[in-house]
Parts: structure tokens; C-alpha cells; sequence
């Protein structure tokens, strides 16, 4: 029997036998913070719409919504068509925010620190 070596994404946990391959994901992978992606940005947030009873094969007499990701920064990252969300997430984005862990802390006190840029100052600073 012969034993491979299976190497595996440490933010997805995708797997593969080619280490080339899978060290290109991994720089890559959408659930890797440094590829400033819509997955880990901070802005990410879903909304709720309404489908088209025709578009459905549900006879039901109440209304069905769908969820949709949405971006807080206002870039376009889906699109409703016949009821169905077309998804054209990014990477690379210029308004990516880090989106805090579990447990984590703001290192800016929100009342002190505008969090967006913290060289410049909030409105309760100029006062």
C-alpha cells in the first residue's frame, strides 16, 4: 500500500494532493484574511427578499423571502434575477474591514477613536 501526503488549507480546510496546487489556494482562498475577500470583510451583512410565487414550485398562500449578501461600503455584490441571487463576490477590495473574531476586542473605543480611520478624528474629539 502506498501512503500520500494530503496537504490541506488551513483557513477552509480544502484538501489536495498537490502541494503546488494547494499552496496557490491557500494565498488564494477566499477565507484567508489576506486576500481582503467579501467572506472575512467586516461590511458583509445579508438581506432579506422577496421571491416571486411564480418563479417557486410552493403553493403557499404566504409570502417567501430569500436572504441576499449585501456590502455596508454600497458595492454591489449580488443581484436578484427571476428570484435567484447572483452572487459577484470580490477580492482584493479597497473597502475591506478585518472582521473581529470570537471574543475579540475593538483595540478603538468608539466613543474616542473613529474606527474607519484612526488618524482622523470623530466628531465627539473636535468638540
Amino acid at each position: 500500500m502506498k501512503a500520500e501526503k494530503l496537504y490541506q488549507c488551513e483557513f477552509c480546510g480544502k484538501g489536495g494532493f498537490n502541494r503546488k496546487k494547494m499552496r496557490h489556494h491557500e494565498e488564494n482562498c477566499p477565507l484567508n484574511p489576506s486576500s481582503k475577500s467579501c467572506q472575512t470583510c467586516a461590511y458583509l451583512f445579508q438581506e432579506l427578499f422577496k421571491v416571486n410565487p411564480a418563479h417557486t414550485m410552493l403553493t403557499s398562500a404566504s409570502d417567501i423571502f430569500g436572504r441576499r449578501p449585501m456590502c455596508k461600503a454600497g458595492i454591489i455584490i449580488s443581484t436578484i434575477e427571476k428570484s435567484r441571487c447572483k452572487l459577484d463576490l470580490r477580492t482584493g477590495c479597497e473597502y475591506w474591514l478585518r472582521k473581529l473574531g470570537e471574543g475579540e476586542t475593538d483595540i478603538y473605543d468608539a466613543h474616542l477613536h473613529n474606527k474607519q480611520n484612526p488618524q482622523r478624528p470623530t466628531l465627539q474629539e473636535c468638540q
